[in-house]
């Protein structure tokens, strides 16, 4: 069994590291840790995601004894030629030997008039989603996907889809191709 940190207490969050650790076969023992992003509430392009990403792996790192460390941010990615904003999840796992591996999440698409409000206001997807809804807490209760897909996708598989991609190069049967020996 493996000790692993998550730079969070968000339930989707740490049931998605759970189970793409699980979905590996690996037995693993989730330590939630408080973490900041250092990022804004809403990060606005990938570069601000994965940074978001990377400091939840260091703070947990900082904070706690594990044998791998991760950090999970969510924020807005632009996609060119179809000039549309998505939602992506990016993990990023950080060993004892400051090994890092990164994933990312299938991406959906944000509503036109959720990206006006995202980029002219000082405000959160999470915030608009629940003042269109009136589901508070979304973040934890299955997310935005959730809502949009009625149920049928949940926050809790994006990250662990994220968290499965980040795993691969530390389960790869060549360690060496990804300097992981």
């Amino acid at each position: 069994m493996i000790r692993v940190a998550v730079g969070s207490r968000n339930p989707s969050k740490i049931e998605g590291v759970k189970r793409a650790y699980e979905t590996f076969g690996i037995e693993v023992e989730i330590i939630p840790v408080d973490a900041e992003s250092k990022v804004s509430r809403q990060p606005r392009s990938l570069d601000e995601t994965v940074r978001g990403a990377l400091n939840r792996a260091f703070s947990a790192r900082d904070k706690v004894d594990a044998d791998e460390y991760v950090g999970v941010e969510s924020g807005l990615m632009y996609i060119p030629y179809v000039d549309r904003i998505v939602d992506v999840t990016v993990a990023v796992i950080c060993d004892r030997q400051l090994r890092i591996t990164v994933g990312l999440s299938p991406a959906f698409e944000v509503p036109p008039d959720f990206v006006r409000r995202l980029y002219g206001e000082d405000i959160e997807l999470e915030d608009i989603v629940v003042e269109i809804t009136g589901i508070e807490n979304i973040g934890e209760k299955g997310g935005f996907i959730s809502f949009l897909t009625n149920g049928k996708y949940e926050r809790s598989e994006l990250v662990r889809q994220a968290v499965l991609m980040a795993l691969t190069p530390r389960i790869c049967p060549i360690k060496r191709m990804y300097r992981m020996e």
